[in-house]
């Protein structure tokens, strides 16, 4: 989930329950009230949300999904070489469980690669390290040849 998506689910659990009280107060206010910790926290993730799509835009990243409520940059793809490979070291690297299908998934078997989720991808680049064959990619590095595979890795997840 980005940053946008956590903000939009604490703004719609807020909405839900504007008048959380007793249990749920801190410092006498109700959770969700303007000031409140999961206020405060809400308009921090919004705010890195807006620094983190400028930050893409300005530095030339391809917005591969956008709508009213947010866009969707692709950090990472997966491209040619692992192709018959598969090897899951990446999968395991992930600390936001981006990357499938996993070995116990059915697509698995029937995928010729695996793909990054680019939603759930939080940039961080635990996997380039770990892939034995380099297939890999920020997108900003990504070959030429090899652009397709940005299509690819978002359209496996219906992007």
């Amino acid at each position: 989930m980005t940053f946008v998506g956590v903000t939009r689910h604490i703004t719609l659990v807020c909405e839900k329950y504007p008048n959380w009280a007793s249990a749920n107060e801190v410092d006498g206010a109700p959770l969700c009230a303007r000031g409140s910790a999961v206020y405060r926290l809400r308009e921090f993730l919004l705010e890195c949300a807006v620094l983190w799509i400028d930050r893409a835009v300005r530095c030339g990243s391809k917005i591969i999904e956008s709508s009213q409520e947010t866009e969707t940059l692709m950090a990472y793809v997966i491209a040619e070489p692992c192709i018959g490979t598969k090897d899951t070291a990446c999968v395991d690297a992930c600390p936001v469980d981006c990357i499938h299908p996993k070995k116990d998934e059915p697509a698995y078997a029937t995928e010729e690669l695996l793909y990054i989720d680019p939603v759930e991808c939080i940039d961080c680049g635990a996997c380039v390290p770990v892939c034995p064959v380099s297939a890999i990619f920020a997108l900003d590095d990504l070959p030429e040849k090899w652009n397709a595979f940005t299509e690819r890795n978002a359209k496996y997840f219906g992007r």
